[in-house]
């Protein structure tokens, strides 16, 4: 198994989630306090980071874990966001 070289991290990670590199796979850390709910705006991170990756031929797989302290992976959609007076199916979508 090949390996990918080292890369800095520093100008794509966002404070929600942070990109490693193990062999020929990237390990996507998701780190919102306090459970890893899912808003709007953490589905683009996630939306422009598999981008990236998928772009990256030397990539082979992604893995997808959690960062927090806590034992939870992510709490799902952000109910505070679904329920918002804002939020229309449009936006949901």
């Amino acid at each position: 198994m090949s390996s990918c070289p080292p890369r800095s991290n520093k100008q794509n990670d966002t404070p929600d989630l942070e990109v490693s590199y193990r062999n020929s796979y990237a390990i996507v850390s998701l780190s919102k306090e306090p459970v890893n709910t899912l808003n709007l705006h953490m589905w683009e991170q996630l939306s422009a980071m598999l981008d990236r990756l998928e772009g990256d031929s030397a990539v082979r797989g992604v893995i997808f874990q959690s960062g927090l302290q806590r034992d939870v992976f992510t709490a799902g959609n952000d109910i505070m966001e679904l329920y918002a007076p804002n939020t229309s199916k449009e936006r949901y979508r």
